[in-house]
């Protein structure tokens, strides 16, 4: 069986497994900081107020983690790694007609919506998370 070699140039010093997983880590980071450029607009700061653009991009930060906090319940859907863009485009962006009663809410979803039977499937999935709760 051949080996799996990969190569880092490097002028760290130390086990080379050790740079490796320091490298990998590494570039998972960037990764994450791309999907929230990319994926929530993190990089559009264009308030010429300091202050308002930190809370914009707070906003974009606690967006960005609360996708991957319910992104994170979804290991047995299709969406368990899906990216950003795919996740905020088959789950957060659809059109409904919310309903109200004195006991309900009632969210009505479009007959014609392709991915009405994964939010199905992602709701179950949610709802047997042990972090769920209905209080």
């Amino acid at each position: 069986h051949e080996e799996d070699i990969r190569f880092v140039a490097t002028n760290l010093k130390g086990k080379a497994s050790e740079i490796y997983g320091f490298y990998t880590q590494r570039g998972d980071s960037e990764n994450r900081i791309e999907e929230l450029k990319n994926g929530f607009h993190g990089d559009r700061l264009s308030c010429h107020n300091f202050h308002a653009n930190y809370f914009r991009l707070l906003l974009h930060a606690c967006a960005y983690n609360f996708t991957l906090l319910l992104r994170g319940n979804l290991n047995n859907t299709e969406l368990a790694d899906a990216k950003i863009d795919a996740f905020r485009l088959k789950v957060l962006k659809v059109g409904a007609w919310i309903e109200t009663t004195v006991r309900k809410i009632w969210i009505h979803f479009s007959s014609a919506w392709p991915f009405r039977n994964l939010f199905l499937e992602i709701y179950a999935a949610i709802v047997k998370s042990p972090h769920y709760s209905f209080a």
